[in-house]
């Protein structure tokens, strides 16, 4: 279970749009070496089915490869474990700014 506010119903973790928002900001800069999967993702699918991707992830506990398989086609479901990996990381380095009580 990934730990975002709407699973738990706790304020103080963080958002699943706070997720969204963080993956697709470092998608977007080229200075980011973790994150080619994810702007690959973004280039082929576009940016909402990445942030569907995300979404399945973080709040309807998909697996990686559940959720890319959803969002970009049953074939292409590598892209999800990419977004998958980018999401957890993100979801990470947010918690860390939001501790628990």
């Amino acid at each position: 279970m990934y730990r975002v506010q709407e699973v738990t119903g706790e304020l103080d973790d963080p958002s699943s749009d706070q997720v969204v928002q963080e993956v697709l900001e470092r998608a977007d800069d080229p200075e980011s070496h973790l994150d080619p999967p994810v702007r690959d993702a973004v280039d082929r699918f576009g940016r909402e089915a990445v942030e569907e991707c995300v979404r399945l992830i973080v709040e309807d506990e998909y697996t990686h490869r559940q959720a890319g398989a959803h969002a970009f086609g049953d074939s292409e479901y590598l892209f999800g474990i990419g977004v998958g990996v980018a999401a957890a990381q993100s979801l990470r380095e947010l918690r860390d700014e939001y501790p628990t009580r």
